[in-house]
């Protein structure tokens, strides 16, 4: 399952390069995790992670490799990722101090 994810998530990559996708957004049990997008004149990936989001430059097949494989990592830990994510919202509205640094 998690040859053939890889393989959708680089033809989708590959479709979004050629223009032929405008840009794409993927949820998973209503939680968002991974997208394609124009980002300051660059075509990007941008994946999940607890503190925000990774964001990927698409330069070349090394960078669609990457990307496939941080996108298959944070679908698996998900569910890590989003408890990790309100740990850390928790601190920070405890300790207002953190506000500005996050």
């Amino acid at each position: 399952m998690i040859v053939k994810r890889n393989k959708m998530n680089e033809y989708l990559i590959k479709q979004f390069l050629n223009d032929e996708l405008p840009g794409y957004s993927a949820e998973f049990n209503g939680e968002w995790y991974f997208s394609l997008d124009n980002y300051y004149d660059s075509k990007v990936v941008l994946v999940k992670t607890s503190m925000g989001q990774e964001v990927i430059h698409l330069r070349d097949k090394d960078d669609i490799t990457y990307a496939c494989e941080r996108i298959q990592e944070t679908l698996i830990n998900l569910p890590h990722i989003l408890e990790q994510e309100k740990l850390i919202d928790k601190y920070c509205l405890e300790n207002g101090w953190t506000y500005s640094g996050t």
